[in-house]
């Protein structure tokens, strides 16, 4: 059930019925494939409802992903990842996002693990009062670090670079983040 406040957005209910499988292929390589129909049903009288903002649609479509990931040996493993979602927007009924993704973890000793990751995302906006459809290239390096037996923290940069076709919705980000984590 998607229920927007303001009445900016329209609200509404999805559907979505899918099978998925989860392989070990052999003992070092995975895959992970899974395939979703979704069915979405607005309702209308919105703020960003109708022809002048292309807000008006009812998509029933697929979603998926695979991921095929590998485990070179104790310290190394990485995935490959493509996907395509449908996502409630923020200025927009829903968003259709499809991507591919890269991510790698590196055990340095059992106490310190690096992690990486590069990806792309291209996105197509219902329309709404933004009409954000925007390509993304998203690149991250951190690294998690076992501080003692229930406490680990984890450290990380994210380098986002955003290019939209709507005003003002195109940027840079730099994101930096620490995690403590402590298991009860």
């Amino acid at each position: 059930m998607i229920d927007f406040d303001q009445e900016v957005n329209n609200d509404g209910e999805v559907f979505t019925i899918g099978p998925f499988v989860d392989w070990k292929i052999t003992e070092l390589i995975g895959l992970y494939a899974g395939i979703a129909w979704n069915d979405r049903d607005y309702d209308t009288g919105a703020l960003t409802d109708g022809p002048a903002f292309g807000n008006d649609e009812d998509p029933s479509d697929y979603t998926w992903m695979v991921r095929l990931s590998h485990t070179a040996n104790e310290v190394f493993n990485r995935q490959l990842e493509w996907y395509r979602s449908i996502s409630v927007g923020s200025t927009a009924n829903f968003n259709e996002v499809d991507g591919a993704r890269y991510t790698l973890a590196y055990n340095i000793t059992p106490r310190i693990r690096i992690d990486g990751a590069v990806g792309y995302e291209e996105n197509a906006s219902s329309g709404g009062l933004i009409n954000d459809d925007f390509d993304r290239w998203i690149y991250g390096l951190s690294t998690e670090l076992v501080l003692g037996p229930r406490l680990t923290a984890d450290v990380g940069y994210r380098y986002i670079d955003k290019n939209s076709d709507a005003k003002f919705q195109s940027y840079e980000q730099n994101q930096f983040r620490i995690f403590f984590k402590y298991d009860f």
